[in-house]
């Protein structure tokens, strides 16, 4: 005797729940997007034009201009927990530093291809060390690359060293190499790079280079960037703070302590 197949008013009752949680996601990346642009995006910029913008572009409520510190905007249930979602959750996982019940979260979407990237890289980001090992922030790096092909191969790269353990040491190899032009962005000069950083397996490397796993990796991740509503790089969440600029550290502090006041409140 064959099966039945499920009413109609059971079929309905599904369709009802899935409409409702498509529906429900979609309201929340469109809040959280509404967070970055409103916020940090200047009218006009798009694409490339948004990693020009300053510092100054940047500016935020979370500090007067004369350097006194304002309380953190008000951010609605909806967009923390979109926010809250896209937080990397695992103690283990290699594009995280910093303990897992930090204070807040901070953040980076960058491109390894992305001259503005590896000038916040290199000369702000170290200046963060005090306040990651002391558990205020716990810092993310997620890949978005916005400049073609290349971008795309590095930050495969980039994901092919963290399955080994090796992200953050490929990542500073990535950037520093930005600088000096001394990167051959091909499948064979990534895995150049990779030798020189001391993965241990670069044959694994190189296959894991353009895997289904990586590639798809890194799409999701420059996928979810666009969804929040990030046009350019370097992108930062400080906290539940959206900026689409570049920033410097004394901006990028005053918004830190900003967010750990109103999530201590």
């Amino acid at each position: 005797m064959g099966t039945q197949a499920p009413s109609a008013g059971k079929q309905n009752q599904r369709k009802k729940i899935i409409i409702a949680a498509v529906a429900f996601f979609t309201l929340l990346i469109i809040v959280v997007a509404t967070l970055f642009l409103a916020r940090s995006q200047r009218p006009g910029q798009t694409g490339e034009q948004a990693q020009t913008s300053s510092a100054s572009a940047g500016q935020t409520d979370a500090a007067r201009p004369d350097g006194e510190k304002q309380a953190a905007p008000p951010v609605s249930q909806d967009q923390k927990r979109v926010i809250d979602s896209l937080a990397r959750k695992d103690p283990h996982d290699p594009h995280t530093k910093g303990k897992i019940d930090a204070k807040i979260v901070v953040k980076v979407y960058a491109d390894f291809r992305c001259i503005h990237c590896a000038v916040y890289t290199l000369n702000t980001e170290p200046q963060l060390k005090a306040r990651i090992d002391n558990g205020d922030i716990r810092y993310e790096f997620e890949n978005f690359p916005v400049l073609g092909q290349e971008s795309v191969l590095a930050a495969q790269g980039a994901e092919a060293a963290a399955l080994q353990n090796k992200f953050w040491e490929y990542h500073d190899a990535l950037f520093n190499g930005l600088q000096t032009k001394s990167i051959t962005y091909t499948p064979e000069g990534l895995t150049q790079l990779a030798e020189k950083v001391g993965i241990p397996d670069t044959a694994k490397f190189r296959a894991d280079l353009t895997s289904p796993a990586v590639t798809e990796a890194v799409r999701k991740s420059a996928q979810t960037a666009q969804k929040i509503g990030l046009q350019g790089t370097p992108g930062f969440i400080i906290g539940y703070y959206g900026i689409n600029a570049g920033i410097e550290i004394s901006e990028m502090n005053r918004i830190i302590d900003a967010q750990i006041a109103a999530k201590a409140k």
